[in-house]
């Protein structure tokens, strides 16, 4: 099966994100994501993180302080950022974001 990448960019001073998913190459998610975050304010958006073939979970925290993760589910994804989040920041986070990008089946 052909993987299905996703990327999430990031301008921590500016506090804003973009995200991609479900593109056909590593190259395209993390070009999308940039484009997306700078067209949500964003002025040096940089890439936090790039998968495929799974989900991710973005979580922030008191004084901007974000986490992201991967899994193979959202729930997943979610529950160790928020983990990683909660024991670094000593707050309560909260979800941001959460997507996946699988392969197509081919038939």
């Amino acid at each position: 099966m052909p993987r299905k990448w996703g990327s999430i960019a990031v301008d921590p001073a500016k506090q804003v994100a973009g995200f991609s998913k479900g593109m056909e190459t590593d190259r395209r998610a993390e070009k999308a994501a940039i484009k997306d975050c700078k067209f949500r304010g964003g002025k040096s958006c940089k890439l936090e993180t790039t998968y495929s073939n799974q989900c991710v979970g973005m979580v922030v925290g008191k004084n901007s302080i974000f986490r992201t993760a991967r899994a193979e589910t959202e729930g997943k994804a979610l529950h160790f950022a928020m983990t990683i989040c909660e024991y670094e920041s000593g707050v309560k986070c909260q979800i941001y974001y959460a997507g996946c990008s699988f392969a197509d089946r081919v038939n």
